[in-house]
Parts: C-alpha cells; sequence; structure tokens
C-alpha cells in the first residue's frame, strides 16, 4: 500500500472526530479508485445533479461519503445536488472576489453604500493591485476567526471560500482540520484540493451541519437552510435533486 492509500485507509477507518497529527499530505489528484461494491452510482449521481466531471469527483467522494454514511439514495442525491449547486457542478472550488463595483454594492450593501465606495475593491483587469484581495480581507477580515488584527492582514483573503461547499473563516477552517487532521490552517489551499474538497464537503454535510437526517426525510428546506443559513438557490438545488433522485 502506498502512502497515498494509508493516508485515506487511516482517514476513513477512525470514528469521526479522530485527529491525524501527524501523516504524509495527501497530493491531488488522488492516483487510487476508491469506488466500491455497494457505493451509490457516484457517476450517475452526480452527472445527473450536474458536475462537469462526474467521474473524476466521484473518485473523490465516494471513500468519505462511504465513512459519513451518505450512502443512501436520498442522501446521495441531496448531496450532490447541493454541491453541484454551491460549487457550479465542482468548477469552482475556490471563492471568485473579482466583482463589479455595482455588483458589490449588491452583495455587501452595508459595506458598500455607494458606487464611489465600492469603485476601489472593483476589480480591474488592467490594473496590477489586487482588488479581490483586498475586498476579501475587508469583508472578511474581523470576523469568523479572523480577529486577530481586524482587517490589517490577510487573514480575509487566507481563509477566503473554498471548496465544493466554500469554507469560509478561520474558525471552519480550525474547526474541519480539528476534525479531519487536515493542516488546513498552514495550508488553507488544500481546501480547494479535489480530494481535501470531497472530504471536507462531506464532513461538513454529515457531522457539522447534520443534513443526512434532513436527507432521509426529504426535507429540501431542511438541508437548504443548514447548508446556506437561508433559502438562496433553493429551486436550482431542487431541480438537480430530483434529476439525480432519478438515477439512484
Amino acid at each position: 500500500m502506498n502512502a497515498i492509500a494509508a493516508w485515506f485507509a487511516a482517514l476513513f477507518a477512525r470514528p469521526p472526530g479522530a485527529s491525524m497529527a501527524e501523516g504524509p499530505r495527501p497530493p491531488d489528484p488522488l492516483p487510487i479508485p476508491v469506488l466500491a461494491i455497494g457505493d451509490p452510482d457516484w457517476p450517475a449521481i452526480l452527472r445527473a445533479a450536474g458536475f462537469a466531471q462526474p467521474e473524476m469527483w466521484a473518485q473523490h467522494i465516494a471513500g468519505p461519503a462511504r465513512r459519513f454514511g451518505i450512502t443512501a439514495g436520498k442522501r446521495a442525491a441531496a448531496f450532490a445536488a447541493t454541491n453541484a449547486h454551491e460549487s457550479a457542478g465542482g468548477t469552482r472550488v475556490e471563492e471568485n472576489l473579482r466583482y463589479s463595483a455595482r455588483r458589490l454594492t449588491e452583495v455587501w450593501p452595508s459595506r458598500f453604500r455607494t458606487i464611489e465606495a465600492a469603485l476601489p475593491f472593483a476589480w480591474d483587469p488592467t490594473d496590477p493591485d489586487l482588488e479581490d484581495k483586498a475586498l476579501a480581507n475587508l469583508v472578511y477580515g474581523a470576523r469568523m476567526g479572523n480577529q486577530l488584527n481586524g482587517t490589517a492582514d490577510d487573514d480575509g483573503w487566507d481563509y477566503r471560500g473554498r471548496g465544493l461547499t466554500q469554507l469560509t473563516g478561520q474558525d471552519a477552517y480550525a474547526r474541519a482540520s480539528e476534525a479531519l487532521g487536515l493542516p488546513l490552517l498552514q495550508q488553507p489551499d488544500l481546501a480547494a484540493q479535489p480530494n481535501c474538497a470531497a472530504t471536507i464537503a462531506c464532513w461538513v454535510w454529515a457531522e457539522w451541519k447534520r443534513c443526512n437526517p434532513l436527507a432521509d426525510a426529504g426535507d429540501v428546506e431542511g438541508w437548504r437552510r443548514a447548508i446556506n443559513g437561508g433559502l438562496i438557490g433553493l429551486e436550482d438545488v431542487k431541480r438537480r435533486y430530483a434529476a439525480a433522485l432519478r438515477v439512484t
């Protein structure tokens, strides 16, 4: 068994919440197949939910899904639909902070009350300044565990949204790191690698947000609130869920 296989075997053998203080860093992509007899038909489910690379994502999702009990038809369909919506079908695993000034006033109206206030943070591809980095430090600094130096450091940028469910803020990275034994605080970019993104998404779904029982009950609004904090994107999730459920 190579080092990568050993790392994942140890990870999925441990009970939820167990830590792995030491061990090899899992590289990307995971070079071993992880689909097993009895798993949901992840390629078909992810394809129906709208993932752009369902076979690749199935390889990464199957193992952690098995560990976290995302195995029944409704659970797999709900998980796939939610993560397809959150990540644009697995194509967006890092938060895009390149907004126009007008869009900034819509997304963060309390911070940008006018177009003029938003202009310094609006993305301009001809400008060498990193407006997206400055924006992340402004809107995420001094909250979500990024309080150490307020907005005067790069915590907002370092712990911006990554992964299938857009893990955001130092508190969330620390929580996932402790639960999964991944060095996310030291290497936050790991959260965007497919193998780690899949593991984190399964943990968020099953352990942090407790969505498996909601999926069993077919409570789309319930798991949407758990993941999103509200009902934004509900109709898209419903559409993806219905499509995924048909192939389970």
